[in-house]
């Protein structure tokens, strides 16, 4: 498809402009047309043939056809012609576009709708630049829109940095449960590759932190709702942080001298994270950041195969948590 030669508002009014109104009125004056014509056809038959054989019915026919049938043949012929004009006016504005009245339609109701989170989804997914299809894969789920037009939005256009203050105001007028469902998209994308990186995670923290200082008008339930969601959602990702695995840690030096014997009920939550039961805290939170980006069902590739990974991730965490504890 051709790139579209006018701004998103002048395509909204011309789109509200030339759709038909009602479709259906478009259908029933095309038939009370057809019905009118053949009706004044019929009495113009009816009043040939009845005037050979009595004047009079052929004159009561005429009047039938002149002061009712012409009537709403003339009406009808009106209606339609109105209809005929819309329609035209229509298919010349798509033909202009290059769309279908599909595509068209997709398109009014992602600028209505979904428009207002381009800017900050496209700056999450430019902190990624590898992963496109994947990205794409994603936001078509999410937004359950097409390629095309997410391609165009979120891979082709430049957004000023005044259109990104905008999307930041219209998101935050939104009611808790979207704020929280764009926040978990954002992150979602951040870990289609390998894991995300402290830019993507301080552009997560500096948006989130935008959205809670508004939530602070927020009632004290709403607010414990957000705050809680929220602790959740940093806990559940903070796996895949890619300086999670290299984070600078006070541990013990694994030497003879402070080397403490390892329970023997944790070497079965070693052996989940493929560990040795002398590994260091380093390598263990490594195997761990590994086998999130492996197993996490929230990950893309792994949406085929959710209940295996929800269970597999499950122990793999509940091993993460037994072996820390031993060594904090």
């Amino acid at each position: 498809m051709d790139k579209i030669q006018m701004t998103d508002e002048e395509f909204c009014q011309e789109y509200i402009a030339t759709k038909i109104k009602d479709e259906e009125k478009l259908i029933m004056t095309g038939l009370k047309f057809g019905l009118a014509c053949a009706a004044f056809v019929l009495f113009l038959v009816l009043t040939v043939i009845t005037y050979k054989k009595n004047a009079r019915d052929a004159y009561s026919f005429l009047m039938i056809t002149i002061f009712i049938v012409l009537p709403s043949l003339f009406f009808s012929l009106s209606d339609f012609s109105e209809c005929l004009t819309e329609s035209k006016k229509r298919k010349k504005f798509l033909k202009k576009l290059g769309l279908s009245e599909k595509q068209a339609t997709y398109r009014y109701n992602f600028i209505k709708y979904k428009k207002i989170y381009m800017p900050i989804v496209q700056r999450m997914c430019r902190l990624n630049l590898h992963p496109i299809l994947k990205q794409l894969d994603l936001l078509k789920s999410s937004f359950r829109s097409t390629s095309g037009i997410l391609t165009e939005f979120v891979f082709e256009r430049e957004y000023t940095e005044e259109e990104y203050e905008d999307s930041i105001i219209q998101i935050k007028q939104l009611n808790r449960p979207e704020k929280q469902a764009v926040v978990e998209l954002l992150f979602n994308i951040s870990i289609l590759e390998d894991g995300i990186h402290d830019d993507e995670w301080a552009f997560l923290m500096e948006f989130i932190d935008d959205l809670s200082a508004y939530i602070d008008n927020y009632a004290n339930w709403e607010k414990y709702k957000w705050d809680n969601r929220i602790e959740e959602l940093k806990n559940k990702y903070t796996p895949f942080r890619r300086s999670f695995a290299d984070e600078n840690v006070n541990e013990k030096k694994d030497d003879e001298t402070t080397r403490r014997a390892i329970p023997s009920h944790l070497k079965q939550y070693y052996s989940i994270l493929g560990l040795e039961e002398d590994a260091t805290v380093k390598e263990i939170k490594k195997a761990y950041h590994a086998l999130a980006l492996q197993y996490h069902p929230d990950l893309l590739k792994n949406a085929n195969r959710i209940k295996e990974c929800d269970e597999k991730m499950a122990k793999i965490i509940e091993a993460y948590d037994k072996i820390i504890k031993t060594r904090s």
